[in-house]
This record gives structure tokens, sequence and C-alpha cells, in this order.
């Protein structure tokens, strides 16, 4: 047999130190340790020193150290939570499915063979090993000469084609006609309609659409998201999500798009994908949020979902402490109106009432403070780090108006260094009109800030107003025709949720 490369000195050399680096990462794979070498570039130094042209034997080892290397970090994933292990796998399927359906240059290894058959079947992190195995014992051989073979025709190197550029996509994603803030809360069993806004730097020419995909470990008997078709020319699609079981708002779905090109022809060319690249959605479960108060605890989980979209990083205790304060307020507020003592009383009375109220709370009990000094002045309630500033106006007062407010809990938390805080008003004026359900009195409030005009951490105000003072219920039955205002049945579709119209914060 002719060695290709011929036997020198040098090249002995060459493969004996390629051969002890390939043995040396191959028993640290099977000990279970990480190999001093990437096996990628072991892969690349064992066809530069044995190989011939793809497709030889060399290469289909180098192929399959290849797809080893992504093999063996499945296991380090799942073990430290990634939130796709399975990526490794795949790419270890792929790239050994990729060596099988090359035209083959030799006789490759029995073990050989099997080995990428291994990686190609991949399903179990304890396959691993075995495969390591395979390799310990496969032979690396250069290609043989085929001087009896019949002479194959040589045909001129031709240039590769030039690479195709990868498009950028920004991708915004609404639902309902509104923001899709994440975690997105929703109802199961529900329809809704998922717009995706898509802008690229470069359409391929040749493109005769954009796909968007979601990726996600969730089946689609848990919450379904069909990808989005976007022709060329235009700069949005439509498509839908419907969440068919409950998910936990703790434990939210998570949503990766995907954003390929379909090129004439039945090629595809993936995109790099910025701006919201991520989406979490959750279903509505009123027994976690507000026990009682279906309509409070869903306007809580928007709440928490519009902070989530603008504060990314917010410590745990502040946002339990701040999920406590809002529930235990709607339950004081949903008996407020019966309790002739807030009718009339001052700010330090209130105070002392709703701080009594918190006292009972089995989520704040006695960690409620008052009055602690903080930024040069004296805060009325407080919460761990959430400030809970008191208001009563005696004179009527709408949820946007209490923004004149928002600006002493925002100095007070800021001391504190914590971006959230909220504003409890107590509205003693007299009523002509009965009160609405809760959610209509709680929103956030985002005050613009000395020196920072888009600051990185904005500061949010939770606003609630609890109204008293209202008149008996019999009371209503005596008003004057022409009061209420009738409304035409609307015309919605029987799969998408009318959108609820979200109020946009206002500087204070």
């Amino acid at each position: 047999m002719n060695d290709v490369h011929g036997i020198g000195g040098e090249v002995m050399i060459r493969r004996g130190k390629v051969l002890a680096g390939l043995i040396a990462a191959l028993d640290a794979c099977a000990s279970g340790k990480p190999s001093a070498r990437p096996l990628a570039d072991i892969a690349d130094d064992v066809f530069a020193a044995f190989g011939f042209a793809s497709g030889d034997p060399a290469w289909a080892v180098a192929q399959a150290l290849r797809a080893l290397g992504n093999a063996i970090e499945w296991e380090p994933a799942v073990a430290s939570a990634d939130a796709r292990p399975e990526r490794f796998r795949d790419a270890a399927r792929h790239l050994a499915g990729k060596a099988f359906e090359i035209e083959r240059q030799g006789q490759w290894p029995a073990t050989l063979e099997e080995a990428l058959r291994c990686l190609v079947e991949l399903d179990s992190i304890a396959s691993v090993s075995h495969i390591v195995s395979l390799l310990q014992t496969t032979p690396i051989a250069s290609l043989t000469s085929t001087l009896l073979e019949p002479r194959r025709p040589w045909t001129p190197r031709t240039s590769p084609e030039p690479a195709r550029p990868t498009p950028t996509v920004l991708l915004r994603f609404t639902l309902d006609g509104q923001a899709a803030t994440w975690p997105i809360s929703l109802n199961p069993a529900r329809a809704y309609l998922l717009e995706a806004q898509a802008e690229t730097d470069a359409w391929p020419v040749d493109a005769a659409g954009m796909e968007i995909g979601f990726h996600t470990d969730v089946p689609a008997s848990v919450i379904e998201v069909p990808s989005i078709s976007i022709a060329p020319g235009r700069t949005s699609g439509t498509g839908y999500l419907v969440p068919k079981r409950e998910i936990g708002w703790r434990e939210p779905v998570t949503f990766e798009p995907t954003v390929r090109f379909a090129i004439q022809g039945g090629e595809s060319i993936p995109a790099n994908v910025v701006g919201q690249r991520m989406l979490r959605v959750s279903t509505f479960d009123p027994i976690v949020v507000g026990v009682g108060q279906p309509m409070v605890a869903q306007r809580i989980v928007e709440l928490l979902g519009e902070m989530d979209g603008r504060i990314k990083n917010l410590p745990r205790p502040d946002r339990l402490n701040l999920i406590h304060l809002l529930q235990a307020t709607a339950r004081f507020r949903a008996i407020a109106n019966d309790r002739k003592d807030l009718v009339g009383v001052d700010e330090a009375g209130f105070q002392a009432k709703l701080k009594a109220a918190y006292e009972l709370d089995p989520f704040i009990g006695t960690r409620i403070q008052e009055a602690p000094k903080l930024a040069g002045g004296t805060t009325d309630l407080f919460l761990g780090r959430i400030v809970n500033e008191l208001k009563v106006s005696p004179d009527p007062i709408d949820v946007d108006d209490a923004d004149k407010f928002v600006r002493q809990p925002t100095q007070y938390a800021s001391a504190g260094d914590c971006p959230i805080s909220v504003l409890t008003v107590l509205d003693t004026s007299p009523k002509k009109d009965p009160e609405g359900v809760l959610a209509n009195y709680m929103r956030w409030a985002v005050p613009r800030l000395h020196g920072a005009a888009e600051p990185t951490i904005p500061s949010m105000v939770a606003v609630v107003i609890i109204g008293v003072g209202f008149p008996v219920p019999s009371a209503f039955s005596k008003r004057p025709a022409g009061e209420v205002e009738h409304i035409e049945p609307a015309v919605v579709e029987p799969h998408v949720r009318p959108g609820i119209a979200s109020r946009s914060d206002r500087d204070a």
C-alpha cells in the first residue's frame, strides 16, 4: 500500500502527535472529564494528518468526533438547567446524518459505522459512553492507493459560490392588538390573534416569503402556536395562539421565535433575530393570585407582565411583596364601602386602618412598617423595600388624576434603591354613580426622572384607587332616565378574544 501523503519522518511524527492527542481526548471523555482540547479541533487535525478527500475514512472519523463533541455537552446542559439542552443532541444527530449521506471514498471501519449510526439515532445520554468506546477501537489509516482501478477523468476545480449574507430581522409581537409583554396572561381554551411585525435589512431577492416559527419544548396539546408567513414586500403577518391547558404563571411556557426565508426551488436560509426574541405565556389562575377576586387577579398578572417588560431583573422578594400589597389592598377595598368609619377620615386615620388590615393578612402580618424615615422624609407604610404612600382625596379623583401624587413615593423608593412603589388613594368624595370593579382603578404610572430622559431602569408606581361613601344600591333606582349608555352588540370573530384596551403610561 502506498500512502498518498508519503512516509516521511516529519509526517510520521505529526501523525503520532495527532493520534496521541486523540487517544488522550477519548480517554478523558470515557472517564467523564472534559477534553484538554475541543473535539472539533482534534477532528481538524485528524483529517489534515490522515485525510485525502471528503468521504474517506479519516474524514468520517473527523465527522464522528465533531458530532461526539456536541453529544457530550448534552448531559452538562441538562444538569445546569439549560433552557434547550436537546440542541446538543440534535446537532450531534445532524452531523452524523450528513456524514452518512456523502459518497464514500474507500472502506470505513465497522466500529466507525456503528458509532455514526448510534449518533444518528442518539436518544439517551447513556449512549454517549458507548459511542466513545467504539471510537476508541476505531483504526485510523490513510486512504490506500487505487492503481489497479480505472483512471477517473480529471475535472478542473471550480470556485465555490459566494456564501449568502445572513439577513437580520427585527421582530415585535402583539396579542389581540396589545403589546405582547411577558409573561402574557391568557385564558385557556381561547384563541388569541398573534401578529408579528418584521423588519429586515436585506430581504433576499429570490425569497418567496418569510417564515416565523416558535420553538418550544412544550407540545401542541398544551399550547398551540403555528408559524406565521409574511409575503415579500410586507412587514407583518398574523397567526394565532391557543392555550389548551392551565399553565402556571410562576412557570410560564417560553417560545423562541426563529426566522427563515423560503427561497424559490425549495431551499431556505436562516436569519438572525433581534428585538423581541422571546415570548413567555401563562394562563390566568385566580386561585394563586387574589383568592375570590378573579378580575383583580387578572389585573395583577397584567400589571406584573407590564412591569417585567420594563424592569428585567427585579429581585424576587420585591416582586412577592408587591403582589402581597396589591392583594391585601384589594381585599381591604372589597369591604371598604361597608365601613362607615372611612367616610371623612384623614390620612392618619386611613393609615392606621389600612395598617391594621395588612397586619391581619397572612402574607404580611407584622412585617408591615409604619412611618420609617427615608429620603429626608417620612414614609407612610413600608413592606420589605416597597413603599406604599397613602393619600385621601375629598374631591372626585379619576385613576389618571392620581399622577399628581406619584412623585412622592418615587422619591422614597429611589432612596431605598427600589424601582417600584405603591400609591393608594382613598376617594371620600360624594358619589353619584355606582363603582366599577377594582381592576378599573389599578394601573402603573411611570414618572419623569431627573437627568434620565430614557432611564435604563425606570421607576414605576402601582396606583390603586379606593372609593368610599357610595349611596346604598337602591338609591340608584331613583335616578332619572338618560344616564345609562346603551351599547350595540359588537361583531366579534369566534376565534378571537376582544382586546382589552390598556392604559398608556403618562408622565407624572
